[in-house]
């Protein structure tokens, strides 16, 4: 395509605001990840526990003080598998919680992912952060849409989306959806914040750490075991 019509490339990097952080992202790109780390690691933005569970806890809890600081819908906690999300996120509510931050949580129905015809049980409080995982076209709502619980019961959720500031309300029985505070990486190419939090793992590729390392304007730390 390239030689039939014109072409451009993109690579310049607009996202970071500190050189070195940009030079740390093409670094990444490269696969000289010793190399980027040491940026983070000479800046204190790297934290190594002994085990995977004291990692989710630090991770969570460097989480909890970047929301305070900078708000709820500008910090993202990033993971490899969808189980190492589902530890971040549950380490992060339990945070939230023992705050009071989830008074009134209720258990509800949601459609369940991976089977349309099933649904599952979400814990679900005002002012939760939520993502869609799939396409619901008929209710302008997006696989990736992450968003901010205003209202919510059994029959009727409404949700504040981060991509339109559209406030969208409807029977969540009929919308697929988890807990938002942590995201696979693969679910959040494209997406940018203000600060990002990475819970490293051995499954973590070149192409996954270029990334994760390429989300956040201002402050990315590193997690691992």
């Amino acid at each position: 395509l390239s030689q039939a019509v014109p072409a451009a490339r993109l690579q310049a990097i607009g996202r970071q605001r500190d050189e070195w952080a940009r030079d740390a992202v093409r670094e990444m790109s490269r696969g000289e990840a010793a190399q980027a780390l040491g940026k983070y690691i000479e800046r204190g933005l790297v934290d190594v526990q002994a085990t995977h569970k004291a990692a989710v806890r630090e991770a969570a809890r460097q989480f909890l003080t970047d929301r305070a600081e900078v708000g709820p819908d500008r910090v993202q906690a990033i993971a490899a598998t969808n189980a190492q999300v589902r530890d971040l996120n549950s380490e992060i509510r339990e945070g939230l919680r023992k705050s009071g931050e989830l008074a009134g949580a209720q258990a509800i129905q949601v459609r369940d992912g991976r089977d349309p015809e099933k649904s599952v049980k979400l814990e679900l409080a005002k002012g939760e952060r939520i993502v869609v995982t799939k396409n619901e076209n008929t209710l302008n709502l997006k696989n990736g849409d992450f968003g901010t619980v205003v209202s919510v019961s059994p029959e009727r959720i409404t949700v504040r989306l981060d991509r339109t500031g559209e406030a969208v309300a409807f029977d969540p029985r009929a919308v697929a959806m988890r807990h938002g505070y942590a995201a696979t990486t693969h679910r959040l190419q494209g997406s940018t914040v203000e600060r990002a939090i990475v819970l490293g793992s051995e499954r973590t590729s070149r192409e996954m750490a270029y990334v994760q390392a390429s989300r956040s304007k201002g402050e990315t730390r590193w997690y691992f075991s």
